[in-house]
Formats: structure tokens, C-alpha cells, sequence
């Protein structure tokens, strides 16, 4: 994880990571951040992310898959366009 990233945004999602780098330079952001931890950023399962925002420490949260969840392959953009219209 870059340094500038989570630093420019005022709402951060991290979902499962699996390098340890990567998951020291999360865990520390989170704790310089807000205080806060990923204790089991390595186990979230599919829809689980840690959110924060701006003045609030990260927490767990689960949500419904989205448009780009597929099980073949990316979807094409009339899918996208399809689904999309769907949901409105």
C-alpha cells in the first residue's frame, strides 16, 4: 500500500490482503490513523472490509457484491450498462 494513498482519502476501504508488507503498512496506518486495527485483515471473507472515515476508527463491515462481481469473466460494457439500468 502506498503512503500517499490511504493519507489522501478521507474514506478508506481495505479488504483482505495477504502480504505481509502490505498488511504491516495497513495495520500501521490504521493505528497512526484512527487509533484503530485490522486484526484479521489476512481472513476477511468475500464482501468484508475495514472502512473508515474521516475521525472514526476503521471497522468491519460486509456488503452485497457489485456490479463487477462475475463468475467467467469480467463483464462487457452492455452488462455493465444492463445491470446498471436494472437497479434505477
Amino acid at each position: 500500500m502506498h503512503n500517499h494513498i490511504p493519507s489522501n482519502a478521507t474514506t478508506q476501504f481495505v479488504g483482505s490482503l495477504g502480504s505481509l508488507t502490505q498488511i504491516k503498512a495497513a495495520r500501521g496506518f490504521a493505528r497512526g490513523q484512527s487509533g484503530g486495527d485490522l486484526t484479521d485483515i489476512r481472513a476477511l471473507r468475500t464482501g468484508q472490509f475495514y472502512l473508515a472515515i474521516e475521525a472514526v476508527p476503521f471497522r468491519k463491515i460486509r456488503t452485497s457484491m457489485c456490479l463487477s462481481h462475475h463468475a467467467q469473466g469480467p463483464l462487457t460494457e452492455e452488462e455493465v450498462i444492463e445491470r446498471a439500468c436494472r437497479s434505477m
